[in-house]
């Protein structure tokens, strides 16, 4: 940090980011080879070295460091989660205008929300035993905003996820839905497919399918972030 204070404001930011990105550098060198190895089958290790060693020696060749596929963002699934619904619904002659919302987007809605309660409470968690008025007002009043987000996500919830209303109840120890506005907003149980998977709710299945390929393209994503 020293100098930095004589610079713009920025500055201080700027050397403590590069600071940190270093560190992080030199952990991911020192990971020992063999965790990767352990993971990938002798034969794909091989091939890839062999197509190193070529390219070293013809940089003309592929270059093997790049990917040769690119990997489906969340954006893309959920666009192609919808034509397939859409496709769906269409053979089976269901009326499109019916609902507004398909299976796949109220997951990926309730994917959102599911992430919103754990920055929540990751924020939450920070505080402290001294924090600002500022900090409480800012936590209450996104608190507030995800209370009524959840409740409204999970009216639509139930039209597709009818056995989530009966363990809703349930947990919430003989309460009705209105309960969850007396829960903290990150405490509130969504009861995403895999949860009701878990209860033997066989109806859920085709929705956890819509979950998991929804993580896959959000795990694309922070790949690519890296």
């Amino acid at each position: 940090m020293t100098g930095c204070y004589s610079n713009s404001p920025g500055a201080p930011h700027d050397t403590i980011d590069n600071h940190f990105n270093d560190w992080n550098w030199r952990k991911t060198v020192q990971f020992g080879p063999y965790e990767f190895e352990d993971a990938v089958p002798d034969d794909v290790i091989e091939g890839w070295q062999v197509e190193v060693t070529n390219w070293e020696c013809d940089p003309t060749l592929p270059n093997p460091y790049q990917l040769k596929t690119k990997a489906k963002s969340e954006r893309v699934v959920c666009l192609k989660l919808a034509k397939a619904v859409e496709a769906k619904e269409d053979a089976q002659g269901i009326d499109l205008t019916s609902h507004e919302l398909h299976a796949s987007v109220v997951i990926a809605n309730g994917l959102v929300i599911e992430e919103d309660q754990h920055k929540l409470t990751a924020d939450t968690e920070e505080l402290g035993q001294h924090p600002t008025e500022k900090q409480l007002s800012g936590l209450l009043e996104r608190s507030n905003q995800l209370h009524h987000k959840i409740a409204a996500w999970i009216e639509t919830q139930a039209l597709f996820m009818p056995e989530v209303s009966q363990e809703r109840v349930k947990v919430m120890q003989g309460g009705s839905s209105d309960r969850v506005a007396t829960t903290k907003a990150y405490d509130i149980p969504l009861w995403l497919p895999s949860q009701l998977l878990e209860k033997g709710a066989t109806t859920a299945l085709e929705l956890q399918q819509y979950k998991w390929k929804l993580r896959e393209g959000q795990a694309n994503n922070s790949l690519e972030e890296i």
